[in-house]
C-alpha cells in the first residue's frame, strides 16, 4: 500500500500484549498481524471478550510509522496501555483514529455502560500516520487457561471503498509465543498478470515472544521458488528463475518486483503465473518464521483486458501448515 496508488497509500500498525503483570501461564491474547493506517486507510479492530473475571484488556501495539513506515529493515517501537472490558464485550475501534474522531476511535453507538471507557482513546496511532505495525491484545486473566478472547480486523480504503480483513489468531499460553502461526513453507500463490494488477506481500515475523519490552526487532526472509530453485511459472508451465529474497524487520510490505529479477518480472508481466512463496525467520533476531498476506488490487479500469468500473482488491492470509 503506500505510493504505487490511491489504494496503496497506507499500511500497517502494530498492537501487541504486555508481559507487564502477566508473570503466570496461560493469558489468553489474540494476534493482529498487520494493520494499515494512513490519511485514506483505517483499520478497524474489533475485539470479543468472553471471559468473566477480567475487567480490563492489555493492548501493545508495534508500529513504524511516518517515513520508517517504508523501511523494511527498521525495527517497531512499542505501545502499551489498558483499557476497560466487561463480560460479553466486543469492543470496535479505528486504530488511525478516522472513524470515531468523538469517541475516541470507539465506533458504533457503544454506549460504555457496563464497559465503562469513559475518556481513554482507543485512536492508538491518529498522530503517526502513516503506519505499520502489528497488535496483541491480552486478557490479563490466568485464572483459567481458556480462550476467552477473538478478533477480527476490517482494512478500509475509504477513499476508494475498497476493503479486505481477517480474524486475529489466538492462544491462552503466556509469553506471547506466536512461533508457530507462521505461514505455509512452500505455499503455492497465483500471480495475476503485472501490468494490470499489483501483488504485494504483507510479512510479519513471529517468533516465541512477540511482545518485547520496547522495540521489536523479530526478523525473516521471503522468496518467491518451486521446489527448492529460483523458478517461478509462467502461464503455459514454463519455469523461469529469477526469484530474490527479502528481508523484512518486524512488519513490512514486499511488492512482487521485489521479489524477481527485472527481466524475470518483465517476461511475467503480461500473464502472470504461480510460484512457491517461502518464509524463514532468522534465529540470530529471534524470529521463527513469518505471517504472510498476500494482497492483490488493479492498477485501471480493466480485468482481464475488459472494461470494470472501481476498485477491487483482494487479500488472502498465507495460513500455517
Amino acid at each position: 500500500m503506500f505510493a504505487k496508488s490511491t489504494l496503496a497509500s497506507a499500511v500497517a500498525a502494530a498492537i501487541g500484549a504486555s508481559a507487564v503483570g502477566i508473570q503466570t501461564a496461560q493469558a489468553d491474547s489474540v494476534f493482529f498481524p498487520y494493520l494499515a493506517l494512513s490519511e485514506t486507510v483505517a483499520s478497524v479492530v474489533s475485539v470479543v471478550n468472553t471471559g468473566q473475571a477480567a475487567n480490563e484488556l492489555h493492548y501493545r501495539l508495534y508500529y513504524k510509522s511516518k517515513a520508517a513506515a517504508e523501511d523494511k529493515a527498521a525495527p517497531c517501537v512499542e505501545f502499551d496501555v489498558r483499557r476497560p472490558t466487561s463480560p460479553n464485550d466486543i469492543q470496535t475501534f479505528d486504530v488511525s483514529g478516522k472513524f470515531g474522531s468523538e469517541t475516541q476511535g470507539v465506533l458504533f453507538n457503544d454506549p460504555g455502560i457496563n464497559n465503562d471507557w469513559g475518556t481513554a482513546t482507543f485512536a492508538f496511532a491518529a498522530t503517526q500516520l502513516p503506519a505499520r505495525a502489528y497488535l496483541l491484545v491480552d486478557d490479563n486473566d490466568s485464572s483459567t487457561g481458556e480462550d476467552t478472547l477473538s478478533g477480527e480486523v476490517f482494512v478500509f480504503e475509504y477513499g476508494s471503498g475498497a476493503a479486505w480483513g481477517y480474524q486475529a489468531y489466538s492462544n491462552d499460553a503466556t509469553n506471547y509465543n506466536y512461533s508457530g502461526y507462521a505461514s505455509e513453507y512452500g505455499a503455492q500463490v497465483n500471480l495475476l498478470p503485472f501490468d494490470e494488477f499489483e501483488t504485494a506481500f504483507f510479512v510479519t515475523p513471529v517468533g516465541v515472544d512477540m511482545a518485547p519490552n520496547g522495540t521489536s526487532s523479530l526478523e525473516a526472509t521471503i522468496w518467491l521458488g518451486s521446489a527448492g530453485t529460483t523458478e517461478v511459472y509462467d502461464r503455459d508451465e514454463n519455469p523461469i528463475s529469477g526469484a530474490l529474497p527479502v528481508n523484512v524487520v518486524c512488519v513490512g510490505r514486499v511488492d512482487v518486483e521485489d521479489l524477481l529479477s527485472p527481466i524475470t518480472y518483465d517476461t511475467l508481466e503480461p500473464t502472470g503465473g504461480w510460484a512457491q512463496v517461502y518464509n524463514e525467520g532468522s534465529a540470530a533476531a529471534g524470529g521463527t518464521g513469518a505471517v504472510v498476506i498476500k494482497l492483490e488490487y488493479n492498477m485501471g479500469d480493466t480485468f482481464n483486458g475488459e472494461p470494470v468500473g472501481g476498485t477491487y482488491n483482494n487479500a488472502e492470509m498465507i495460513a500455517p501448515m
